[in-house]
């Protein structure tokens, strides 16, 4: 771990992101960006549940974060997302 600028980095543990880029990398990679939480368009109420729910089975889940192992984002965030996708294609 070293710091530059105040901001840490954590190239010792390729699973954890800096602090600032967590879940801004799995947003990139579906074309959607963190501000479109503010002013994109959102998925309807049960297609964010059920996309919630395949989630929760998947083995990149993590339960205690609610985040995805491969894409860093928070994933009850992120399937409320319209234009968002699993970076494995689940959903």
């Amino acid at each position: 771990m070293y710091s530059s600028g105040g901001i840490i980095y954590m190239l010792d543990y390729p699973d954890i992101k800096g602090l600032a880029s967590i879940g801004y990398n799995g947003f990139m990679s579906d074309n959607v960006k963190p501000w479109d939480l503010i002013n994109g368009d959102k998925s309807p109420d049960e297609l964010a549940a059920y996309r919630l729910e395949i989630c929760k089975t998947c083995e990149w889940f993590r339960a205690k974060t609610q985040t995805c192992k491969k894409c860093g984002c928070f994933m009850k965030l992120k399937t409320t997302l319209k234009k968002a996708k699993c970076p494995i294609g689940k959903w």
